[in-house]
């Protein structure tokens, strides 16, 4: 396949992208000499050998700027070992010479070259439906709206998932809404968390302002039945996995991690929830709330 090609396919693909993502099956179709090395290596560092079962996704960050007339830079979605910070290697060609390069969030989303990386896939990325077991009981009615905002006040993990020396520790809310879909925020950091304070507790007061904020500037009139909550290790070379909260729905391309189950803590609770409320998985996340608020819709 083309670069025009490519360019073409993701023009097709970015406006069905619920996330602004450009996510390319790897297919028979598209694959090249040098998209085949990248799955090769990929499958490679993952352990998985010839794995032909193992769905691939070709992710360009910096698909909006590049110029696609110019050869890309190839890479594959793992870290680096002992960096500070998330990079990724890769390389490209000039004059049939290999060139390996050293990519970071920064250069990946600035380079006048295309960036591809190979990571693994998910199904349904583009389905934004909830897919929910129950609803909550929120003390709301078509004007008045309760909620408090929640305060992290305590947290830890005792896992890792990246190869660089801290681990980038994040979270996402996302609001399922009474007509049926989730409005997913953007994420924020709680801190790095370097390798050797796994198991150590870190007390804070952090306000998590992404409630107050949507539901008061929601003009759109959905209320929020459900408030989903996950930290994760966040990887900025990866696409967004969806995540399944136990006993209660799954959320679609929701978090940027290398792989479906790298993520730390989830919590649903209702937007006037009273709180305090905490997960003791892979570590503990304790939420603290503040007092009850009144909005008029």
């Amino acid at each position: 396949m083309s670069n025009t090609q490519i360019k073409d396919a993701i023009a097709k693909v970015s406006i069905s992208n619920l996330d602004n993502e450009v996510k390319l099956p790897i297919t028979n179709s598209f694959k090249s000499e040098n998209t085949t090395e990248m799955v090769a290596i990929f499958k490679a560092i993952n352990n998985e050998g010839n794995n032909d079962s193992t769905e691939v996704t070709l992710f360009i960050p910096n698909a909006n700027t590049a110029d696609f007339s110019l050869d890309p830079i190839y890479a594959i979605a793992s870290d680096l070992p002992d960096s500070n910070v998330d990079i990724i290697h890769g390389w490209y060609y000039e004059n049939d010479e290999k060139i390996d390069v050293v990519i970071s969030e920064k250069f990946a989303l600035s380079a006048e070259k295309p960036v591809f990386i190979v990571n693994k896939s998910e199904n349904n990325i583009f389905d934004n439906k909830v897919s929910s077991t129950k609803k909550g009981q929120i003390k709301s009615t078509a004007v008045d709206i309760y909620y408090r905002t929640p305060i992290i006040k305590k947290y830890s993990i005792t896992e890792r998932y990246d190869n660089s020396k801290k681990s980038e520790y994040k979270y996402k809310l996302a609001f399922e809404l009474e007509n049926g879909t989730f409005a997913i925020m953007n994420s924020h950091k709680i801190a790095d968390i370097h390798k050797n304070d796994l198991y150590d507790f870190f007390y804070t007061t952090h306000y998590i302002g992404d409630v107050d904020a949507y539901i008061r500037g929601n003009t759109a009139g959905n209320i929020v039945e459900k408030v989903y909550m996950a930290t994760y290790e966040h990887d900025w070379y990866a696409t967004k996995k969806a995540v399944a909260f136990s006993g209660e729905g799954i959320v679609p391309s929701f978090l940027k991690m290398s792989n479906l189950d790298e993520y730390y803590q989830q919590l649903v609770f209702l937007p006037d929830e009273p709180g305090p409320i905490s997960s003791p998985a892979k570590g503990v996340l304790k939420l603290d709330f503040s007092e009850l608020y009144l909005t008029k819709r």
